[in-house]
């Protein structure tokens, strides 16, 4: 046998003591800052608001004003889409046009959401129609 292969201590799973997996999750989850350091590496303000609901400490974390102001340092806005519409006829109601591609987080946000402003239309053709009068 290589001597170097003699060195070599062998585990024996069987005498190995037991890993109390309990105990080390709560350390680590106990551990505030690294916590908040967790929380900083989510990425969306969804999947933050999913972990503010997990409990009040986590709630409190996820909701420091200076645990915030690093999110937003480190996750600034993300662009959805843009309106395009027709200055020429008030009529037609501006498109969302999606920015492609999107994260998998944000594309959930994107299928289910409506972007739809003809409930609106009504008020910005009479916004518009007010504009064009007063600049007449």
């Amino acid at each position: 046998m290589d001597t170097s292969e003699e060195n070599i201590p062998l585990i024996d799973p069987k005498k190995s003591p037991p890993v109390d997996v309990k105990a080390a999750i709560s350390k680590v989850l106990d551990d505030d800052e690294l916590l908040v350091e967790i929380f900083l590496c989510l990425g969306f303000p969804t999947t933050l608001v999913q972990a503010a609901l997990v409990c009040k400490r986590w709630l409190h974390h996820a909701s420091d004003r200076k645990f915030l102001s690093r999110f937003r340092e480190r996750n600034p806005p993300r662009l959805l889409g843009l309106y395009i519409d027709s200055m020429e006829d008030p009529s037609v109601v501006a498109r969302f046009f999606p920015m492609l591609p999107q994260p998998s987080e944000l594309d959930i946000v994107m299928r289910r959401a409506s972007f739809n402003l003809e409930s609106y239309q009504s008020v910005l053709t009479n916004t518009w129609a007010a504009g064009t009068a007063a600049s007449s």
